[in-house]
C-alpha cells in the first residue's frame, strides 16, 4: 500500500509538471489586477500569473489553518478532561482491588467461641 501511495503522488506531481510545462506561456504572462470602488481605484503592479497562483495557494493554507484552530483547542481540552477521568478511575480501580484482596485474605486463626442453643436444652447443671 505504501508503494502504491508513492506511485500515486509521483503521477500527480508529474501531471502537474506536465500541465505547467505545456502552458508555460500562460504562467509567464504579466497580469495586473484592478479594483474600482467608484470613489477610488487600485491596480497591482504587473506580475506573472504563477506569482498569483502561489500567493493564492499560501492564502488558502493560512485560511485552512486558522479555520481548524478552534477544533484543535476543543480537542486538546477534551483530551485533558479524559486524561483526568482516566486517572481518577485508575485510582478508584486500585482502591477496589485492594479492598477485594483484603476480603479474600484468610481470616486470622482464632478458635471459634462455643455457642449455646437458644432454647437452653443442652445445658448441663452440676
Amino acid at each position: 500500500m505504501k508503494k502504491f501511495k508513492i506511485a500515486f503522488w509521483i503521477l500527480v506531481f508529474a501531471f502537474l509538471a506536465l500541465v505547467c510545462y505545456q502552458n508555460k506561456a500562460f504562467f509567464r504572462a504579466p497580469l495586473s489586477l484592478q479594483v474600482n470602488l467608484g470613489f477610488t481605484s487600485y491596480a497591482t503592479p504587473e506580475l506573472q500569473v504563477w506569482v498569483f497562483f502561489i500567493a493564492l495557494f499560501i492564502v488558502g493554507i493560512i485560511l485552512t489553518y486558522f479555520s481548524g484552530l478552534p477544533s484543535k483547542f476543543r480537542t486538546g481540552k477534551m483530551i485533558k478532561t479524559l486524561n483526568t477521568t482516566i486517572a481518577s478511575q485508575r485510582n478508584e480501580l486500585a482502591a477496589l482491588k485492594s479492598e477485594v484482596t483484603a476480603m479474600r485474605s484468610p481470616a486470622p486463626a482464632q478458635p471459634a467461641a462455643p455457642q449455646s442453643p437458644a432454647d437452653g436444652t443442652d445445658k448441663v447443671e452440676p
